[in-house]
């Protein structure tokens, strides 16, 4: 099995980076520290701006 349908491991408020759409099984590929993989998207939230949202795919774990 190839890193990208492996699960990427992260800690809880890691920033972690998303590419593409979900899967259906709930899952975005995700980039954190020059890891890639799978990320339950039930893990993810966005993170707090106090300024303008940007196009980026980043959100905190």
């Amino acid at each position: 099995m190839d890193a990208e349908h492996e699960e990427l491991r992260f800690l809880s408020g890691d920033v972690i980076t998303v590419f593409g759409d979900m899967d259906e099984d709930g899952f975005y590929v995700g980039e954190l520290n020059g890891r890639y993989g799978l990320v339950p998207s039930n893990f993810l939230e966005l993170p707090n701006c106090n300024g303008p949202v940007d196009a980026s795919n980043q959100m905190v774990s």
